[in-house]
């Protein structure tokens, strides 16, 4: 949820690395690239809250699976709705789509194991095609949003963790942010135990091979990589297993 005001990623990393909460190398990074995000009104509950990022490529390149990729996008909803996480109603999730540029469809929103939420499913209308890849740079800006969020969930003693799961046809081509930077994050971020997973999922082909899949995987110092044929079976069953990479954590 939103509060309709907005705060800076450097204001708010000045906090983090104050505290220790990121490294001052974490918070260099971060603020290459300020700009303003919405700023979030977290909810107490009684259980700690995962905050699940799922980003998932739009270049061109995915238009031809288009179909498949809607259809396992609103399965992965529905079997997080069963997640014991989210019949505690401590499973939020924020979806990204991603090419050559980074397009938020909704903020960290909780999921409601009756489907009473804001969770916005894919569509037609929304899963649309916009040409480059600029994967390293996308996951850079989640990681900005995710950093806002540690911020406002500590400020209300909330202990949150995050995910991060990718899903890409190809490799970067298309970003102003190194490998490197985004693999330092993720390893401050983990070792600090907000980061809790980091998934990237490749549909194999013509321009990602399962070595290119690991590789991406190793420069970004991500935990898991999943190769996957490029087929409606294959994208299926790389959706349900991200579902339950969510729901274990």
């Amino acid at each position: 949820m939103q509060t309709g005001k907005s705060v800076s990623i450097a204001s708010v990393l000045a906090d983090l690395e104050k505290d220790g909460v990121i490294s001052a190398q974490s918070s260099a990074i971060l603020k290459t690239q300020d700009r303003e995000i919405p700023m979030p009104q977290i909810k107490v509950g009684f259980e700690d809250p995962v905050y699940a990022a799922i980003v998932i490529d739009n270049s061109p390149s995915m238009e031809p699976y288009r179909d498949a990729v809607i259809q396992s996008q609103n399965q992965l909803l529905q079997v997080l709705r069963g997640s014991a996480l989210c019949r505690k109603n401590a499973l939020l999730v924020a979806e990204y789509l991603f090419s050559g540029s980074l397009r938020q469809l909704k903020e960290f929103t909780p999921l409601d194991p009756s489907g009473n939420d804001e969770v916005p499913k894919l569509t037609t209308a929304n899963y649309t095609f916009e040409p480059a890849t600029a994967l390293y740079q996308s996951v850079f800006q989640v990681l900005q949003d995710i950093a806002v969020y540690v911020e406002f969930t500590r400020k209300q003693f909330v202990s949150a963790t995050f995910t991060i799961s990718v899903i890409t046809d190809g490799a970067d081509n298309h970003s102003s942010i190194e490998p490197g930077e985004v693999k330092l994050l993720i390893q401050d971020m983990r070792k600090k135990g907000y980061l809790r997973k980091s998934v990237v999922v490749g549909l194999t082909g013509t321009d990602l091979t399962a070595d290119k899949v690991n590789e991406i995987r190793d420069v970004m110092g991500f935990d898991e990589a999943i190769a996957i044929d490029r087929n409606p079976s294959e994208i299926r069953r790389a959706f349900d297993m991200v579902s339950k990479s969510i729901a274990r954590g």
